[in-house]
């Protein structure tokens, strides 16, 4: 059984530190995420302006980048 997640995209705004990125959605509202393990382990870089997928975390507000387009 493989697990659910709820996505949304967004775009870079700002880059802050360890890895961390403000996103702001298509309603205007503004969230922080972190780069994921596997963009870390393959240097993937993201940049300001960057469109991003991110997956949402229901419970804190720990949101993690899994893909950039």
């Amino acid at each position: 059984m493989t697990k659910q997640y709820n996505t949304s995209t967004g775009i870079v705004t700002e880059a802050l530190a360890n890895y961390r990125f403000n996103i702001q959605l298509e309603n205007g509202a503004i969230v922080q995420a972190y780069l994921g393990g596997k963009l870390k382990l393959h240097h993937i870089q993201v940049r300001i302006g960057d469109r991003v997928e991110f997956v949402v975390d229901t419970i804190g507000k720990n949101n993690r980048i899994c893909k950039r387009f």
